[in-house]
């Protein structure tokens, strides 16, 4: 099984996530344990460790920022596992939720992809899955400013808590596990999608192969985001819409297109405006 970590944390940050790892679910893995750490980029004095405690670390360098799709691929390449966990540098995974993930995955073979359930530092559920992107739901994305009309209005595009597996459109790539040889023959992720959407796209391409992403909540991550700077904030509302759009180029008609365009901008207007309003307090 290779765990794959793209990196852009401190050094601490990797360290309580690779201690996550080596204390609570090593033994109970099906198959020998790799980690593969991709910086992305390489960061000027700061050093990843080679090993941690039963740990043996595979790094891999990338010179410049090549994205998150483009991270993983790197690493899913170099990975000799028959599994691949993508795992976000920030998650701390819960013990046995690792096994919990395999688990599901070969329980049934119409499973192409399992992902864990997140928290935050001090309990709280966070939401990672979610339906396809229509003209419709993109209006109450994680991002859009109409999300803030109704949680019904909200769960019209983001899912809400489950207590049990439960089979969804999409899923963030943070915590997940996919085969190795399944995710090669779907293409890997789209190198495209810099960042943001290049998960829900490769479960939408799981989807159309006759799969299903299922949630698995026994299968637990405590996810710690890092607050971002003014720059970084714009900068993600930025490639989260460029990410949909190409999402929808990618997978709709030109017909579409034409009517998604105008309100994919308006909602991007909308959502810097409200980023703006939150930095300014």
């Amino acid at each position: 099984m290779s765990i794959i970590i793209v990196c852009h944390r401190s050094e601490k940050v990797i360290e309580s996530c690779l201690k996550a790892i080596a204390t609570s679910t090593f033994p109970k893995l099906p198959e020998a344990l790799e980690v593969i750490l991709v910086e992305n980029p390489v960061e000027p004095g700061r050093v990843y460790p080679d090993r941690f405690d039963n740990l043996i670390i595979k790094k891999l360098q990338s010179e410049k920022n090549v994205g998150f799709a483009a991270g993983c691929n790197l690493g899913a390449g170099a990975a000799q596992g028959l599994f691949l966990v993508f795992l976000n540098p920030d998650v701390i995974v819960q013990p046995d939720s690792l096994s919990a993930l395999h688990q599901a995955l070969v329980d049934n073979r119409k499973v192409g992809m399992t992902a864990g359930r997140l928290i935050s530092n001090d309990g709280l559920f966070q939401a990672s899955c979610r339906r396809f992107p229509t003209l419709y739901n993109l209006f109450f994305s994680r991002k859009s400013l109409l999300k803030w009309v109704s949680k019904k209005a909200a769960s019209e595009y983001t899912h809400g808590d489950f207590k049990t597996n439960t089979v969804v459109d999409a899923t963030a790539a943070a915590f997940v596990m996919i085969e190795a040889g399944l995710f090669k023959k779907l293409g890997q992720f789209d190198e495209r999608f810099f960042l943001y959407v290049e998960d829900t796209d490769l479960c939408l391409r799981l989807s159309q192969a006759g799969l299903k992403t299922l949630f698995v909540p026994s299968a637990v991550g405590a996810h710690g985001w890092e607050h971002a700077t003014q720059n970084y904030r714009f900068r993600r509302i930025w490639w989260h819409h460029h990410s949909i759009w190409r999402f929808f180029v990618k997978h709709h008609s030109v017909l579409k297109l034409v009517v998604i365009f105008p309100a994919l901008v308006t909602n991007c207007l909308l959502s810097f405006g409200l980023e703006l309003l939150r930095f300014k307090k």
